[in-house]
């Protein structure tokens, strides 16, 4: 059942917020002030948000980002409102729609953009004064990770810039992404995802950056002209001298008996709506899809107080990266690898799941199936890019699999087939956030440099620089020397051992800037993997707290004779107390001895990693990564 989180290990507690009311056919419900109609209803036990036309069933949240129309509703007396980017407002009257309801009109005033001499106008249907037409050096659309960048370096070469985004506050996907980066002080390692998105939005404000929020760009003509629309219902025509995209990307879905159930929605919905808003949106969850996002977002709701049922993964292997996958594996989710999720159980929401094993064909072995509880399914099965304005501009376009299909075609400097536009970010290639980040700081300085902006000395610098950083983030993580040897504790001297379980090529060096003596080194290449000195570690456990992969244990004798402590990092509630008796685990999860707790670092600052030290029997040491309370 949805509900609120009260508490979180990483947010902390939830804000004070004014309560409104308001109704549900008729049935009065409280709410929380500017919070989403489909977060407060979810948060009240309200799954089902429309019924289709035709059958009559049931729909609920899915994208919850405003991109598709499972939540569309009827509010106060509109029809067709996507509840999951509206705000609550006091008395606010909302009813469940049956179907897509009856449009009274174009949504954003019935305008058109025209033609008026050499500039374009917007051009009412029913007769009113033609809008000015707005104008910008400088337009960016999207205000993500590769947007803000964008705005960014453009406005340092002195451009004029201004930036437009649907969305009522920027950040694109960092505002709900609570996980530490990965990459090196460059990339914003170590820091989350959120605090990166607060970074660039001071950043571009401190430059003068125009930012229109929440503007709609729902059309794009050649000139480049833009057609927009305010939340107030204002459309106006922009003209730009170069466009940069960074439209970003949204979920696929993939279909089975009951994927339209409530309960069924997108991984990114599910992080959207506990990360941001603060519901908890299912008790029991499936994961379908192995990937980074879908093992980033099973621990993020293990986080948020959900139990994950599975992680089922089609192919013979976990598609995400190792450290990824290990987190969920110690806190005992199996992942299931050539699973599928065949059918979604329930009448008006999601109850259960049925799950079956794949042969190598990938065809269903019979008598596989097994039922599982659950009272939500997330979905996280990869992300398409959202080309609907580079289509419209008519840019070359080209199909590779590896970038997400269809995608604009660009030259190293984001240059389209158009000179006049620039692509960047998850619309020209489906990648890291801080791959888009580099896109969008080589767009925003080419994009300036082609109006005269900048020293052309330093607009290459830069530019040559993020290409650079893109090819070190691009690496293949499972390239290289192969798997290390695995640092084991072997008792005897009172010193520490880091323990640094991390086997892939990621592109990651904070413990290395965290650790004072040198014990860990990664060196130049930020790609290498970790080389331990253990006689140089003085257990300061700063790298603990420092590795994005809470992917390092550090282990040494005592207190008492015959024992061992490990040092966990921990990012769950409740934090135990020093003297908390409970249950070591190994790398699955597993029980594996008694252990006690004999000293609790919390964290230095909000946001910020804990430290939780155990006392185990010595020879269980090397075994275990967890604890169970």
């Amino acid at each position: 059942m949805p509900r609120r989180i009260t508490s979180h290990p990483v947010l902390g507690e939830l804000p004070q917020a004014e309560l409104v009311t308001i109704y549900l056919d008729g049935e009065p419900l409280a709410a929380r002030e500017g919070e989403p109609i489909a977060a407060a209803l979810l948060a009240a036990g309200r799954r089902v948000l429309r019924r289709s036309d035709k059958l009559n069933e049931p729909c609920g949240v899915f994208c919850a980002i405003g991109r598709c129309t499972d939540c569309a509703m009827t509010v106060d007396g509109r029809p067709n409102v996507r509840t999951c980017v509206t705000p609550v407002r006091d008395g606010m009257r909302i009813e469940t729609q049956r179907g897509l309801g009856r449009f009274a009109g174009a949504e954003f005033g019935d305008t058109i953009p025209i033609r008026d001499g050499a500039d374009w106008v917007m051009s009412p249907n029913s007769g009113e004064a033609a809008r000015a037409t707005q104008r910008a050096e400088v337009a960016v659309v999207g205000a993500g990770p590769a947007g803000l960048c964008a705005a960014i370096e453009a406005a340092k070469a002195g451009a004029q810039v201004m930036l437009l985004d649907e969305n009522d506050r920027p950040g694109g996907q960092l505002v709900k992404q609570i996980h530490r980066f990965f990459g090196t002080s460059d990339h914003h390692a170590g820091v989350r995802g959120y605090e990166i998105g607060q970074r660039l939005l001071d950043e571009v404000r401190v430059l003068g950056v125009d930012v229109r929020l929440p503007t709609v760009v729902w059309g794009a003509f050649p000139g480049p002209v833009l057609g927009c629309a305010t939340a107030e219902g204002e459309s106006h025509a922009l003209t730009a001298e170069r466009l940069i995209l960074a439209t970003g990307a949204s979920e696929l879905a993939v279909a089975f008996p009951g994927w339209t159930l409530p309960g069924v929605m997108g991984a990114g919905a599910a992080q959207t709506l506990m990360n941001l808003h603060r519901v908890l949106p299912g008790e029991r969850v499936l994961m379908v899809g192995s990937g980074n996002v879908g093992l980033i977002v099973a621990f993020q709701l293990l986080q948020a107080g959900a139990r994950i049922a599975a992680v089922v993964e089609v192919a013979p292997q976990v598609g995400g990266w190792e450290v990824h996958a290990d987190r969920v594996r110690r806190a005992g989710v199996p992942i299931l690898t050539q699973h599928t999720v065949i059918e979604a159980l329930g009448k008006d929401h999601v109850t259960g799941a049925v799950i079956g094993q794949l042969d190598e064909g990938g065809e269903l072995r019979p008598g596989s199936e097994r039922r599982l509880r659950a009272d939500l399914i997330c979905l996280a099965v990869g992300l398409r890019p959202q080309t609907q304005l580079a289509g419209m501009l008519d840019l070359e376009m080209t199909h590779d699999p590896r970038r997400g299909g269809r995608v604009p075609a660009r030259d190293e400097r984001m240059r389209s087939s158009d000179e006049r536009v620039y692509v960047a970010g998850d619309l020209g290639a489906i990648s890291e956030a801080s791959i888009a980040m580099e896109e969008g700081r080589i767009a925003g300085r080419a994009a300036a440099a082609a109006l005269g902006y900048g020293e052309d000395g330093e607009t290459e610098r830069v530019i040559e620089e993020a290409g650079r950083r893109i090819e070190v983030l691009q690496g293949d993580v499972r390239g290289g020397e192969g798997r290390p040897r695995r640092i084991m504790f072997t008792g005897g001297a009172a010193r520490a051992t880091p323990v640094v379980e991390c086997y892939q090529r990621i592109p990651c060096d904070p413990c290395e800037a965290a650790c004072p003596t040198g014990a860990i080194r990664v060196g130049p290449d930020p790609t290498a993997l970790p080389t331990v000195e253990p006689a140089r570690c003085t257990g300061c456990l700063r790298c603990v707290w420092a590795c994005p992969g809470m992917a390092i244990f550090v282990v040494r004798p005592g207190p008492e004779p015959g024992e061992a402590t490990i040092a966990i990092p921990w990012e769950w509630l409740p934090l135990p107390k020093a003297g908390t008796m409970g249950r070591g685990c190994d790398r699955a999860g597993r029980s594996v001895c008694k252990a006690r707790v004999v000293r609790v670092l919390p964290p230095r600052e909000a946001g910020q990693t804990a430290v939780v030290e155990l006392a185990v029997n010595a020879r269980h040491a090397n075994r275990v990564r967890g604890f169970m309370m």
